[in-house]
């Protein structure tokens, strides 16, 4: 049954209860924050992967450099003593065939001073914006400096 207003009163409204200092006003800004927090955590988020990309690309090239480095100096370490005393200039520095040849190393041999027969080996192989320097030790006997075995005694049988 529908409930009928009586005559001469008037049927009750309903309202809506009066919004407090403004409140809608205020949703508004709390919704403008809340977005402006998201968008700053995305953003960092997107920093940190980004430079994790550049770390990966840096890594990858430092890596390509490291085992072309590696192979000059197994190249010098094969060298004799005369040849590392004065190293000859195909072996100073130059550029890597393809498809390394982005790539370029520096070459020097040095006596070390104070220790016979050492030889400090230094090599830098440059490329992509990136520099991998190398540095080792190579020992090499002075031809006729090692012991001198003596001459076998006696005769054959």
């Amino acid at each position: 049954m529908c409930a009928r207003a009586e005559p001469g009163r008037r049927p009750a409204r309903r309202t809506r209860p009066a919004p407090l200092g403004g409140e809608e006003g205020f949703l508004l800004l709390e919704a403008l924050i809340g977005l402006a927090i998201l968008g700053a955590v995305v953003i960092a988020l997107l920093a940190a992967s980004g430079a994790q990309v550049r770390s990966a690309d840096q890594a990858a090239v430092l890596l390509v450099a490291s085992a072309l480095a590696q192979d000059r100096a197994a190249t010098i370490q094969l060298l004799h003593y005369d040849e590392l005393r004065s190293l000859p200039d195909s072996l100073r520095g130059g550029s890597f065939d393809p498809p390394f040849d982005e790539f370029s190393w520096v070459a020097e041999v040095d006596r070390t001073d104070g220790e016979y027969d050492l030889f400090a080996v230094r090599i830098e192989v440059s490329g992509r914006g990136q520099l991998y320097p190398l540095e080792t030790l190579v020992h090499r006997m002075e031809p006729g400096s090692g012991p001198q075995l003596a001459p076998a005694q006696g005769g054959t049988p």
